[in-house]
């Protein structure tokens, strides 16, 4: 399969790299940041865990454990990992405790040229150029990820930010992932190519990626490899048996870690401004919170997100409706299903606009009505880490477009090679008065992976939806919920088809959606049974390479867990 790799070395400001370091690591031998390009075109053998061209970059900074000897070799602590896909992402951060994040990352190369480009969040935020030379690279150019591996942060954040950030403390981790062998002694000819006349730049700052905290003082080196018939094997290195290790160096107390709370996660955002320290880049770090900002991220009372929103209430077949909630939530009174819409400027959510749907189903938990989250697809520019991980949201991103032409509202949602939802809803008569609607959200937040097994709890967020909503008549909304397969192994994703049923009630309006802290209910024992549908339709990255995934909202599928 197609297989493209570029990195560079530099060096950088020494003091830039020591402030944004955690407590239990120091600065390397030398100030040297270590940026990696991959990109991975699986072709024919595309499933829903590569369904398109996989594309990721790596930003590190070298440094050593405090109580290390002056001999011990240096690592590196990743401070982003930007990629596409949301199987790369989520099972890197969540299996891994990698800073993953949703990103665009170009990699590609023309007349022995390579160009290598990573934006977010509408920012382009580094750009690689280089010569490709004839001879092999120098081994410290491309076997980043075979000495000792990177340091990285564990934790989970706590669902209600009032208590504080971090929910039962946090770990430093070491983790070695791919090919753990010795730097060759000397380059053959089926490694890397050296990259000569390197140019990297920075072009804009953003907070939300503090790539812009690490100037470019001293450009060291880098490598470009290539091979239309590379035999990849979920990591990097050479070929060779996989193995992927983690190690707890450290642990820390909920005070201790607090102010790298938001490590792998982005900054937070008041109505599109995103929060930066005084003084940065120069003078201060954004990879850390100040104790000004921690105490400002406990005191709010919400998350206000400006919207125009679309809402459509289903009433799908009994026995479905029963089979999607998970232990401990009960079936509503009256079986319902519920679609939301939303488009959004940003506001306390994001620094940039999105559009995001949400598959809702309405159940009872101690005694209140509530909806349980089955899904939570998003466009470019919203949400895919926080509320999965913290409140338990399905969130993954996909295409999700919403237009209004002369009074024609259109939803669609596509992922993964496949549409799941077009929705229309034409017209609706005049905004009534202002509304206030109290809905509580359940989701499913779980602890790590790695912790043998898989416990996690149930967590619930009250939205108040605030705004004027015009109703619509059902006969005025045209909704299609496709149930054909995606190509390859994709398989059935976002089965929303399932939920499928006859439209009870609709609406449409301009809206702001406040929600609250997040609230822990109950813990489970075992939630991979409702992880199931959140990873495509399968934990096992084995099985769904080799057959189309089964995707679920049913919690029966296959015996249970």
């Amino acid at each position: 399969m197609p297989f493209r790799y570029a990195t560079v070395r530099y060096l950088t400001e020494p003091e830039r790299v020591e402030r944004m370091l955690p407590p239990g690591l120091v600065p390397g031998e030398r100030p040297e940041v270590f940026v990696d390009f991959l990109v991975i075109d699986f072709g024919e053998a595309r499933s829903v865990f590569f369904p398109t061209p996989y594309h990721e970059c790596a930003v590190w900074v070298r440094c050593r454990l405090e109580t290390a000897a002056s001999d011990q070799q240096d690592g590196y602590f990743l401070l982003a990992m930007p990629l596409s896909g949301d199987w790369g992402r989520s099972t890197g951060r969540e299996f891994l405790a990698l800073s993953k994040k949703d990103a665009s990352v170009e990699l590609g190369a023309e007349d022995g040229r390579v160009t290598a480009v990573l934006r977010r969040r509408n920012r382009e935020l580094l750009r690689l150029e280089g010569e490709v030379a004839g001879e092999p690279t120098a081994p410290a150019n491309w076997l980043r990820e075979v000495r000792d591996g990177g340091y990285g942060l564990r934790f989970r954040l706590e669902p209600d930010w009032r208590k504080g950030l971090v929910r039962g403390g946090g770990e430093l981790v070491r983790i070695t992932s791919g090919a753990v062998i010795p730097p060759p002694e000397e380059p053959d000819a089926g490694e890397p190519r050296d990259l000569r006349d390197l140019r990297v730049t920075l072009p804009q700052a953003s907070p939300l990626d503090p790539v812009a905290e690490l100037p470019v003082v001293e450009v060291l080196g880098g490598a470009w490899f290539a091979n239309e018939g590379f035999e990849y094997s979920f990591g990097s290195g050479r070929p060779t048996e996989r193995t992927t290790e983690r190690e707890v160096l450290r642990t820390y107390s909920p005070a201790e870690i607090e102010p790298w709370a938001l490590w792998g996660y982005d900054r937070p955002v008041t109505a599109g401004s995103v929060w930066t320290p005084p003084g940065w880049p120069e003078r201060t770090t954004a990879v850390r919170l100040t104790r000004d900002e921690v105490a400002r991220y406990r005191a709010r009372e919400a998350l206000e997100i400006p919207a125009t929103a679309a809402s459509v209430t289903l009433a799908p077949p009994p026995d479905v409706a029963r089979a999607v909630l998970p232990p401990g939530v009960l079936p509503a009174q009256s079986m319902a299903a519920r679609i939301l819409a939303v488009r959004s400027p940003g506001g306390d959510v994001s620094s940039c606009a999105f559009d995001e749907v949400w598959l809702l189903a309405a159940c009872r938990i101690e005694g209140r009505d509530a909806w349980y989250a089955l899904s939570h697809v998003v466009s470019d520019g919203g949400d895919v880490m926080y509320g999965r991980e913290v409140l338990g949201y399905p969130s993954r991103h996909g295409e999700v477009a919403i237009t209004d032409e002369g009074g024609l509202l259109r939803v669609t949602g596509d992922r993964v090679l496949r549409r799941f939802l077009d929705l229309t809803v034409d017209g609706g008569g005049e905004p009534g008065e202002e509304r206030v609607e109290d809905l509580v959200v359940i989701g499913v937040q779980a602890d790590s992976f790695n912790a043998g097994g898989l416990s996690g709890r149930l967590v619930a967020q009250t939205w108040l939806v605030v705004g004027r909503w015009a109703d619509v008549t059902p006969d005025a909304v045209s909704l299609v919920l496709p149930d054909g397969p995606g190509p390859a192994n994709v398989g059935r994703p976002d089965p929303w088809f399932e939920l499928a049923g006859p439209v009870t009630a609709a609406g449409r309006g301009n809206v702001v959606v406040r929600r609250g802290p997040g609230e822990v209910l109950t813990d489970l024992d075992d939630v991979w049974s409702l992880y199931r549908e959140r990873f495509d339709g399968s934990a096992s990255i084995a099985r769904i390479t080799q057959k189309p995934a089964r995707p679920s909202f049913r919690l029966d599928l296959d015996g249970g867990s």
